[in-house]
């Protein structure tokens, strides 16, 4: 971190209490605001609280977004009025005003702070203005500019290392929810502002930072982070430990806790007791403050904040002196008398408006007399209508009675049309099982003409080769006659060629009675064939449907 300091105008002192150095013109919101301070009753406490927050939205959406204010010690915030914690700022609402003002008195010089949550830079400012080394933390996109402006506009940068990571109990990537109000924006949606956007951003520990930075103590650390209070608790255990001088200050508001969330505070609370530290709770709207010895002590519903040190620590001690003596509230006046004045003014209204309405009341009562005048006619002629309506009801009987009439005729026709359908439909079954028969014999038909064709040319084959045998036969009969004719002039010869001879006519011989086998085998091919055509002329005649079938 830097250790160069600015100069701090010698006009403005950095430990004054808060107090605005600009005016606001919005003196009924101001009035509103600080007689919020001295009710106790919390049914009118939360009454008047929505009264002032509906005025003061109201009144904002009719101004500009972003708007200046100065303070008595010097300091200047540029603030967004879109968001609920600054416009109550802007009309000199701060909640933990009395608390601010112990602290900017009591912090040491030389103390290192951390503000985690730090939104627009409230108490990171107020630190560093006074000279303390301070980490300034704010993941909200829009809210950590804001941040940043509102330290270059007060020239802090060399006090002030501001940061937009989250810092949790672990280092990651994570969603985060931003919120309308940005004040209300957080590690998950608590419903108390419409989310706007969900945008990924990094988380870092408490721990891993410090180690980082290479800070070895730390004085003040502020938490307020919508419910995740514990994360950073849970991520800062090291610091925790060894920082006997610390004084750990959190929001509690069961506003912003989940059931879990709210059990895993108890735990870490219950550590910092473990620890060593001792607890406070207390409320600056209600000038509140009580020790705590455990978890189990702070009251169901309770929104407020929790101070933790150890017995030890020096300028806590002073902090909490500080603060107990600084808890009667400011009142302006003028305010208060004009945010009086517009409350009567409002209940002027609605007295106007409850006389109105028992005006209103009367006449209606007036009203309800003749009302029950005209009712009684009205019971006559009703009377009148029943007398009608029993009659009507007998025609309706005799009328219902000759429509059950034709709606049996009509159920009885509409049988016979049934059984005529279902002839039909069974004629026409009858007729597509004739119609795939034909097809059937069609292709059988088809299928033997197919062999038919098949055989005759087999036959046709077997014929010309018969011929070729005949043709060679012939040839070799003329061969033989010659042969003999010179076996006769070679008879002498040889007796070998004489044997040989004879073979050849036996040979021959057996040639002759082979080819009339094959004459005989064609003829009756040939008449197979014949009987073959006529009868699958004879079946193609027989299967063929009748005029009458079709």
């Amino acid at each position: 971190m830097n250790s160069a300091k600015p100069t701090v105008a010698a006009t403005a002192d950095a430990r004054a209490n808060l107090s605005w150095r600009t005016s606001s013109e919005e003196k009924i919101l101001v009035g509103l605001y600080q007689m919020l301070r001295g009710v106790e009753d919390r049914s009118i406490r939360g009454t008047l609280s929505s009264l002032a927050r509906d005025l003061l939205r109201s009144t904002i959406r009719s101004g500009p977004s972003q708007t200046q204010v100065g303070l008595a010690n010097g300091l200047s915030f540029e603030l967004d009025l879109v968001d609920l914690f600054a416009a109550e700022f802007y009309v000199r609402h701060f909640n933990e005003k009395s608390f601010l003002d112990a602290l900017t008195s009591c912090i040491p010089e030389e103390a290192i702070v951390a503000d985690i949550g730090a939104n627009f830079g409230l108490y990171a400012l107020h630190c560093a203005n006074i000279g303390c080394q301070t980490l300034a933390f704010e993941p909200a996109p829009s809210v950590f500019e804001l941040l940043q402006s509102n330290i270059r506009l007060n020239q802090l940068e060399s006090l002030i290392t501001s940061s937009s990571y989250a810092v949790s109990d672990r280092t990651a990537e994570t969603q985060f929810y931003v919120a309308q109000d940005g004040s209300f924006s957080g590690l998950r949606d608590t419903g108390r502002s419409k989310v706007t956007e969900i945008v990924n951003i990094r988380t870092c520990t408490l721990d891993e930072i410090l180690t980082e930075l290479g800070i070895a103590k730390l004085n003040f650390l502020k938490i307020d982070v919508e419910g995740s209070e514990w994360r950073v608790l849970s991520g800062a255990t090291e610091t925790l430990k060894k920082n006997d001088q610390l004084v750990v200050f959190f929001e509690w508001s069961e506003k912003n806790l989940n059931e879990q969330d709210l059990s895993k505070l108890r735990v870490q609370t219950e550590q910092l007791i473990d620890t060593g530290f001792e607890l406070h709770i207390f409320d600056d709207e209600q000038s509140f403050s009580q020790p705590i010895s455990s978890p189990k002590d702070v009251p169901p519903e309770y929104s407020g904040s929790v101070l933790a040190m150890r017995p030890n620590c020096e300028w806590g001690q002073r902090l909490m002196d500080c603060y107990r003596s600084d808890l009667e509230p400011d009142i302006e006046t003028g305010a208060v008398m004009a945010a009086t004045s517009w409350l009567i003014g409002q209940i002027k209204g609605m007295r106007e408006e409850q006389m109105s309405l028992d005006s209103k009341l009367r006449d209606v009562s007036s009203d309800l007399e003749k009302s029950q005048r005209q009712l009684k006619t009205v019971q006559s002629s009703r009377q009148r209508a029943i007398e009608l309506n029993t009659e009507k009801d007998g025609l309706i009987e005799e009328g219902q009675q000759k429509f059950e009439d034709l709606r049996k005729k009509f159920i009885s026709n509409l049988d016979l049309m049934s059984e005529k359908t279902l002839l039909i439909d069974q004629s026409k079954q009858s007729f597509e099982e004739l119609r795939e028969n034909f097809l059937t014999n069609l292709n059988i038909l088809e299928e033997k003409d197919k062999s038919l064709k098949a055989s005759f040319k087999k036959v046709t084959a077997l014929k010309q080769h018969i011929e070729t045998l005949e043709q060679s036969a012939t040839s070799e009969k003329s061969i033989l006659s010659d042969a003999l004719a010179k076996t006769e002039a070679f008879r002498s010869l040889n007796e070998k060629t004489a044997r040989k001879l004879a073979a050849t006519r036996n040979g021959f011989e057996q040639l002759l009675k082979d080819r009339d086998h094959y004459k005989n085998l064609f003829e009756r091919l040939s008449d197979e064939n014949a009987a073959l055509k006529s009868q699958m002329l004879s079946e193609s005649s027989n299967s063929e449907p009748s005029e009458d079938q079709l």
